[in-house]
This record gives structure tokens, C-alpha cells and sequence, in this order.
């Protein structure tokens, strides 16, 4: 279990009990992203991040012990490029108020524990061009340079 403390900001992996402020920041990060998830996916989630067996784990970030003020989604995958696995962080927001408090670093400081003791070769994410926020955050990691890789996808039906 990651725990990790700074003055004002505690991270730890999710538990059953963090239901609800997990959904309300949740909601908060799809309509950042102008997006809506159905409830049966959002519910569906929820699951996969309680389940041991599914590879997908969240990390919450809280406030002064009590308060949920962030949460990171983060997944293991083996590589074709490294002897160990690269960890993606899939998911990372922080509520609109609480920002500028450390609680994205705590946030992504945690996945990179988690990435440690998984022994991965790498962490790596996505954003939005226009995120300017995250940027700044993540620039803080010496993510490497822009415009190196580009994504590419194609939705299947299901």
C-alpha cells in the first residue's frame, strides 16, 4: 500500500468507503473534459478500481485527512521495449479549489511509488494541448519534449 504524507496533503489507494467522493471528482474530471460517461460505465469503474484482479488502480489525494481533493487512475502493462512493465497514468484531476496545494504531485508521486515497486521502466500519460495546468504540472516531471508521439485511435463498437 502507497502512503504517502506531506504536510497538508495524504495520499492512499482507494477504498470501498471513498465511493462517493471518488464519483464527485470523477464527475468533476468529465465535465473538465466536456464528457459524459453513462452511469453503468461510471458504476462499472467504480468496480474495476475495488477489484484486486483488474489491473487498473486509483489513488485519492485528501486534504487535511478528511477531505477527498484529488484521485489518479493508473494501469501496469508489460512492454516490448523494457525487461519490466511501463505504468500509464490514465486519469488525474484535481477539484477546481484545491489546486496549487501539492495535490497533483502528491497524486502523481504516488502512481510513481506505485511504478517503483512494480519495477517499471517507465510512467507516461496523455493530455490535452490546451490543458495548460496539467502542462505546467507535469513539465515539473521532465516529461521530455512535445510533439515527439502522436496518439492515434480508433473507437471500436461493442
Amino acid at each position: 500500500m502507497v502512503v504517502i504524507m506531506t504536510e497538508k496533503v495524504s495520499v492512499r489507494p482507494l477504498a470501498n468507503d471513498d465511493r462517493m467522493g471518488w464519483e464527485a471528482l470523477w464527475q468533476g474530471y468529465q465535465n473538465h473534459l466536456r464528457s459524459k460517461l453513462p452511469d453503468n460505465v461510471v458504476a462499472e469503474t467504480w468496480l474495476k478500481l475495488m477489484d484486486t484482479q483488474v489491473p487498473i488502480f486509483g489513488i485519492a489525494a485528501f486534504i487535511d485527512t478528511y477531505r477527498m481533493a484529488g484521485i489518479v487512475h493508473y494501469s501496469f502493462s508489460p512492454s516490448s521495449w523494457s525487461k519490466g512493465p511501463m505504468c500509464q497514468i490514465q486519469d488525474l484531476f484535481v477539484g477546481h479549489e484545491l489546486r496549487g496545494q501539492g495535490v497533483g504531485h502528491a497524486l502523481i508521486d504516488g502512481a510513481f511509488s506505485a511504478a517503483d515497486k512494480e519495477k517499471c521502466s517507465q510512467v507516461f500519460w496523455h493530455l490535452h494541448r490546451s490543458d495548460f495546468r496539467a502542462k505546467l504540472l507535469l513539465d515539473n516531471y521532465n516529461a521530455g519534449p512535445e510533439g515527439q508521439i502522436v496518439q492515434v485511435r480508433r473507437k471500436l463498437s461493442r
